[in-house]
């Protein structure tokens, strides 16, 4: 069965606290045990060490026999007043033979006579006693034992009775740990319900829903900064690509309208009235063509979008863009009718760059400089050495201007888009689609570079490329 979060969160503080609650027990119950212990031994020490004292200040010196009788004056060796003021206490006086010789009231009727010099317990009469053996020394030898005991129970009763507090104690502690613990661990959670919450309100038709930034800032406020940035992007995505769609249908529609009509009239008019054959087969090659070159476009797009990054895929290699350049022109100088064309510039600048994609992006921008300019006006392409803009790397400064009506500042920006016309522009009869300056800003952007659009000093659009002339765009 699967847990919730907050239920193993709680577990593990319970388990944690539980592990603290138990060491903090043994250590303070052992701690005691060994108290009772130590004052036990200091209190039987002190007995035996009177019976000795009196032993020692009764002057005799001589061992008893080996038989264990007492000769001639060693009878204080034995004599119950050495353990007079200890009626209180266990005690007794045994020789080495085992044989107890004198013994306190209290004293049960024999006592351990080892282990010597170490605390120890004994049963008798179905009570603990606690004792002590000490050695009787007397002319360089032992010649007797001491045997000292006091009742184990009331240190039994106390530890035994710690034991019952130190269990309640840590059960209560125990208990409000773990409610505490619950508490702490579904308010954290809280937060996390509710980016699930949000979450699975966002769907394509509302992006609009953003988890709110309250609260100390944390690894959960951090994410759900986080998650709101990554729905920005998401939802900026979303609009451009339903946008595309939008346009790239639109755009398609026209012609295939017009293709429409076109064959409705040829198979209507089209075998008896030469002209609208000529009109309408004249109609669908300028349309197919149309379409052909607006597919071509969109596939462009696409793979630039596709790829990693965002960015076309490029194949660099050493090229001569100046020379790249008057080739290009010379291309589409058969297209230009009456308008003129110049190059001005270096007459060599060689970079590393994707020639196919840089010719690619010279024709879009010729392109629209020429569909942009009158019949007898003028289109300058320029080529030149100079900083990346905002950054002081070598670059290649590429410029096409044209002497036509320009491009107004505020929509120098919106002329990158994809479908963008902007008001008193040629129509879409010209053979544009509104994707040529956004294919040439992917282009350019893919080699690493940036490109803008302005005023060119005869008063018409001037569009002005930076190309590091190391390419950094990543190879394909």
């Amino acid at each position: 069965m699967r847990q919730s979060i907050t239920a193993r969160l709680t577990a593990w503080y319970a388990a944690v606290t539980a592990f603290v609650l138990l060491l903090s027990g043994l250590f303070v119950y052992s701690g005691a045990s060994a108290a009772y212990r130590n004052a036990t031994l200091r209190e039987l020490q002190t007995q035996a060490d009177t019976v000795l004292a009196r032993l020692a200040s009764s002057g005799e010196n001589e061992a008893p026999a080996a038989d264990g009788e007492s000769t001639g004056n060693h009878a204080g060796l034995f004599d119950e007043d050495l353990l007079a003021g200890l009626d209180g206490t266990a005690a007794q006086i045994a020789d080495t033979a085992g044989r107890v010789r004198v013994r306190t009231p209290a004293a049960p009727p024999r006592m351990p006579l080892a282990p010597v010099g170490r605390l120890s317990w004994f049963e008798s009469r179905g009570l603990t006693m606690a004792y002590l053996v000490t050695p009787v020394p007397q002319g360089g030898r032992t010649v007797a034992f001491l045997t000292v005991a006091v009742p184990w129970e009331p240190a039994e009763a106390s530890l035994a009775e710690l034991l019952k507090r130190l269990l309640w104690d840590g059960a209560a502690g125990l208990l409000m740990a773990t409610a505490g613990g619950y508490a702490i661990a579904r308010a954290a959670m809280r937060r996390v319900d509710r980016i699930t919450t949000t979450a699975a309100r966002i769907g394509a038709e509302d992006m609009s829903a953003r988890l709110p930034l309250s609260g100390p800032k944390d690894e959960l406020y951090r994410l759900s900064a986080t998650f709101n940035a990554m729905l920005d992007r998401i939802q900026a995505a979303y609009l451009r690509q339903r946008r595309f769609v939008a346009d790239a249908s639109h755009e398609l529609r026209t012609p295939i309208t017009i293709l429409h009509g076109h064959a409705r009239m040829l198979l209507r008019w089209g075998k008896s009235d030469p002209g609208v054959l000529d009109a309408s087969l004249a109609a669908i090659e300028r349309e197919t063509a149309y379409l052909g070159r607006l597919v071509e476009d969109l596939l462009q797009l696409a793979r630039a979008d596709e790829g990693k990054g965002g960015s076309l895929p490029l194949h660099p290699a050493r090229v001569d863009l100046a020379a790249l350049a008057r080739d290009t022109l010379e291309t589409v100088r058969s297209v230009a009718g009456r308008r003129s064309l110049k190059y001005e510039g270096e007459p060599s600048l060689e970079m590393t760059a994707d020639a196919v994609r840089l010719r690619q992006m010279l024709l879009a921008l010729l392109d629209n400089a020429l569909r942009h300019t009158a019949d007898d006006g003028t289109v300058r392409l320029s080529v030149r050495r100079g900083g990346g803009g905002a950054t002081r790397e070598a670059a290649a400064v590429l410029e096409v201007a044209d002497d036509g009506p320009g491009i107004p500042p505020e929509s120098r920006e919106e002329v990158f888009e994809r479908f963008v016309r902007l008001k008193g522009g040629p129509r879409r009869t010209s053979g544009g689609a509104g994707l040529g300056l956004a294919i040439a800003r992917e282009i350019v952007e893919a080699h690493g570079g940036r490109i803008e659009a302005g005023e060119a000093p005869e008063g018409g659009a001037l569009f002005r490329v930076w190309l590091p002339l190391e390419a950094r765009a990543r190879e394909r």
